[in-house]
């Protein structure tokens, strides 16, 4: 009777082991993907929508005359470089000058620098959704902004 009720003891003490490491095993689990979640953002704008900016770069761009291709290839490479110099998160807005009104200028791309492809979690994530999602709202809209930027016909005077 003895060996039975020491064999009981241990069967219930393995038992509570086992619990209690299944039960860590799953916090832990738990608390990865809590921590590892990508932040949440704005379907629009992709800027985030738990936290504030960090910063905005603002480009105005003065095409109230045709650019010419040499004003087009410095404001690519200006495009280019404040592009570079974002962190996660920033945005970038490209104005053009208005040539009806020349006080509201409009507004051709605003959106804020996604997570580069390479940094995607493959447990919460698709990288290559994650890259054609990056290259179409982001890098595609931001040529186009810049075709349109470069495209305004010429004003009768400059404002």
């Amino acid at each position: 009777m003895r060996r039975g009720a020491r064999g009981e003891s241990g069967r219930n003490a393995l038992g509570v082991v086992l619990i209690a490491l299944a039960v860590i095993v799953l916090g832990g689990l738990g608390g990865a993907a809590f921590v590892l979640r990508p932040p949440p953002t704005d379907g629009e704008t992709l800027c985030r929508t738990d936290a504030p900016l960090t910063a905005h770069t603002i480009i105005l761009v003065d095409a109230t005359d045709r650019l010419e291709p040499r004003h087009r290839r410095k404001l690519r490479a200006v495009l280019a470089q404040e592009r570079a110099r974002l962190s996660q998160f920033d945005r970038l807005t490209i104005m053009r000058i208005n040539v009806r009104r020349p006080q509201e200028p409009a507004i051709l791309f605003s959106k804020c620098l996604p997570r580069p492809p390479e940094q995607t979690n493959p447990l919460f994530e698709n990288a290559r959704m994650t890259q054609a999602r990056w290259e179409e709202d982001f890098a595609g809209a931001l040529d186009t902004a810049l075709r349109s930027a470069a495209s305004s016909g010429p004003a009768r005077a400059s404002p």
